[in-house]
């Protein structure tokens, strides 16, 4: 991950620090994370933002993609995933949001070869592509 106050990559198991970005620091590190009142950075970069009067955080949480300690502000909203960047977010998010979704149908036989196959649709009738064509002909002659 790279710090995007200092752009300095981080180690392995560096914390991340949750912090609001002061006026000063808004036209330095907005090409970097775009337009956003809130940031992760780095220990060197939170000291240089908050100064002597650092805001009171929770204890780290591991980020749910990679591990990373991240330290969220204490008095807002706890995050419902933990993570150290906007993609490790996404990548939750997007992991989840795949599962949730991901259908598991019985096993059925195919119409035309009575082989047993796992569906991909719901009303698929056929193992593959081949037996598909298979009785689309059949039909056809039966048609003439």
């Amino acid at each position: 991950m790279q710090c995007p106050g200092c752009r300095r990559e981080l180690g392995e198991g560096e914390p991340v620090y949750q912090t609001r970005l002061g006026n000063a620091w808004e036209g330095r590190v907005a090409a970097n994370i775009g337009y956003c009142t809130t940031a992760r950075v780095c220990v060197e970069c939170l000291r240089q933002i908050e100064g002597k009067w650092p805001k009171p955080r929770r204890g780290a949480k591991p980020c749910r993609n990679c591990g990373r300690p991240v330290f969220n502000f204490a008095n807002w909203k706890e995050p419902k995933i933990i993570g150290c960047t906007k993609l490790c977010q996404q990548t939750v998010y997007n992991a989840r949001f795949r599962a949730r979704h991901k259908r598991t149908l019985p096993m059925r036989a195919c119409t035309v070869c009575k082989e047993q196959f796992a569906p991909k649709r719901a009303d698929s009738l056929y193992c593959s592509n081949a037996c598909s064509q298979r009785a689309y002909r059949q039909r056809q002659r039966r048609e003439r």
